[in-house]
């Protein structure tokens, strides 16, 4: 594999777990993040914390699929966007 798809596989994965994490902390339940997130991303997650996940592949590949089961149960609830909640109602 060559190393600019390796860096950029790894740039893809940095981009992926902080959207993750931003859309998990936005979401209209607390206990998306507190019952569940909090487990597998540190509280207040630094860009370190959430690089260090990752660029471990294992860790990046938990993660997403505790992102997926969030979302399966939280996204119903609607997300904030700014100050402006979301559900599949109000669009």
């Amino acid at each position: 594999m060559c190393i600019n798809c390796v860096k950029s596989l790894k740039e893809s994965r940095r981009t992926i777990i902080k959207g993750m994490n931003e859309i998990v902390l936005s979401l209209n339940n607390e206990g998306a993040y507190y019952n569940s997130w909090i487990y597998d991303v540190p509280d207040e997650a630094t860009d370190e914390d959430l690089n260090e996940i990752a660029d471990d592949i294992e860790s990046f590949n938990h993660t997403v699929g505790h992102f997926l089961r969030i979302m399966d149960k939280y996204a119903k609830d609607g997300i904030f966007v700014g100050d402006t909640l979301i559900t599949k109602d109000t669009i």
